[in-house]
């Protein structure tokens, strides 16, 4: 069982939640956010289009959000990505 820096009776807000994605769904979730189709990031990182599928359900799962849209929206609004696709 994991152990959790949070209160007891208490959970982790979504904005908390984001320290938990790794540096590789970071990096997934900024190429989305960029507008790259599955199949473009799945180029761009080496992977398959499985993979950064699978990515993405994880990162929304982590986040307890139900769409990638509102996971990029809070890593946006937290600093965690930019909106600059050059980065």
């Amino acid at each position: 069982m994991l152990e959790s820096d949070d209160p007891p009776g208490r959970s982790p807000t979504p904005e908390e939640r984001l320290r938990e994605l790794t540096p590789r769904q970071v990096e997934v979730l900024q190429l989305v956010a960029q507008g790259l189709s599955y199949k473009q990031v799945a180029r761009a990182l080496f992977v398959t289009e499985r993979t950064v599928k699978f990515h993405v359900g994880e990162i929304t799962s982590r986040l307890r959000l139900k769409h990638r849209r509102e996971a990029i929206a809070l890593a946006r609004r937290a600093g965690l990505i930019s909106d600059d696709a050059s980065e």
